[in-house]
Formats: C-alpha cells, structure tokens, sequence
C-alpha cells in the first residue's frame, strides 16, 4: 500500500510469522506483528501470517487480514491486525475448522474506517465486518461441496459503503463471481 506521502507499506509472511515493513522516507522500518511458532505440533510448518491483505486508513494507519493455524493443515483464525498509533491491536474474526492450506482473505475499509473482510470459510465464502460489538459474519456463497472450491476472492467497498465481492468458484468448473449486499 502507498501512502499519503507516496511511501511504500508491505505486510509479508516471514520466518512463520506476519510482518509489517514501512518506508519512512530515509529507511526501512521492520515490525513482526504475531510471531509463530518455529514448527506445529504435527512436525507441518506453522503459516502465521498467510494469506495477507493490507490497506491503509485516510491517517495512513495500517490495517491487515490474515489467517493464524495451530498448523498448516489445522483450521485455526482468520485475523485481523491494526496500528493506529498506540501499537499493534489483534482481533479473531472467524474460526476455521477444515481447510487445505489455502483460507485466502480481502480486507477493504469503508469511509468511516471500519473493516470489511472477506475469506474462504467452513461452509464456503464468507463476509465479515465489525460492528459496535464484535464481527458481524455472513455467508455470501454456500457450498454443499468442500469449502476450498472458493478461492481468490476480492472486496471492494463503494461510495454507499457497500461491499462488493469477486472470487472463484472451482465447484462450478472455475466460474468467476460476483456479489453484492443489496
């Protein structure tokens, strides 16, 4: 992500854990947000830290999705991590149980700020935003089959502060979606 001042922001899975780099103007400035373990305890390496989405709020705040297993082949938490200037606060957005590796997520911020995410869940895609009380979760597309058939989705939030969803539905011979709240 670019920020006001035109510098660079990159959120990136590194030694099992997710890390923050931003460009000051003069030089690198390295974060590790959630650490992870060095190996799972079924011997799979632990992916804290994988399946990132990164952007910046209109203070150039950084906000990320994320997905945090006990292992790679394990479920686990679908996060959401963000700095707005205080250091680093973490949120669990939905649970995992059965998954393949791959629970990819899409983070959008509305014009008040507040988080949009959207990851492939249990029961197929899912929707996430926060409200006063916690994370509000919705399922866009139900699968009777295998939850992994959803892949590569993407939100986007327009000026209504709607969101509008796109992603992959390999169930249906790789069909390319799209889905709007109305």
């Amino acid at each position: 992500a670019i920020d006001s001042r035109d510098n660079p922001h990159i959120a990136f899975y590194g030694n099992m854990s997710l890390n923050y780099a931003s460009w000051d103007g003069l030089k690198w400035q390295f974060e590790t947000i959630e650490a992870g373990r060095q190996q799972a305890p079924d011997r799979s390496w632990n992916m804290t830290g994988a399946w990132i989405s990164l952007k910046l709020d209109v203070n150039d705040n950084p906000h990320i999705s994320y997905w945090c297993p006990p292992s790679y082949w394990s479920g686990g938490q679908v996060k959401y991590a963000s700095n707005e200037g205080s250091g680093w606060a973490i949120e669990n957005v939905g649970s995992v149980v059965r998954d393949d590796g791959y629970i990819y997520t899409s983070l959008a911020l509305d014009s008040r700020g507040i988080p949009h995410i959207v990851y492939r869940g249990d029961l197929g895609l899912m929707y996430a935003v926060r409200d006063g009380f916690g994370w509000n979760l919705q399922t866009v597309d139900y699968s009777l089959k295998p939850a992994y058939c959803m892949r590569a989705p993407s939100i986007a939030i327009d000026r209504n502060d709607q969101p509008h969803i796109s992603y992959i539905d390999d169930c249906r011979f790789s069909t390319l979606k799209y889905a709007f709240l109305n």
